[in-house]
């Protein structure tokens, strides 16, 4: 779902899971909302709070993701993308 928060006159941050992103985009991992196993192994990967994480890819039928976290690059499940919830910095 996508959420706005007003920074200041001109910024924003936008608000998306991992799944909602387009190719190239360049966000922030906000949280993770998944069962606590989940969480643990996504945070031992280095999906934590404030890492910045790159879509490379998107397999057709947007069944997989490729993404760049903290330098290393990992494949995730659609099931998995969506309970990461991301944001970024727009400005209007």
């Amino acid at each position: 779902m996508l959420k706005y928060h007003h920074l200041g006159a001109n910024d924003i941050f936008i608000y998306m899971t991992l799944s909602e992103l387009k190719v190239g985009t360049v966000c922030k991992v906000d949280y993770i909302q998944s069962e606590p196993r989940l969480r643990r192994r996504l945070y031992e990967l280095g999906f934590v709070k404030g890492a910045t994480v790159q879509i490379i890819d998107i397999s057709p039928m947007h069944r997989a993701y490729l993404v760049i976290v903290q330098n290393s690059i990992f494949a995730l499940r659609c099931e998995i993308a969506k309970k990461i919830q991301c944001y970024y910095t727009s400005v209007i």
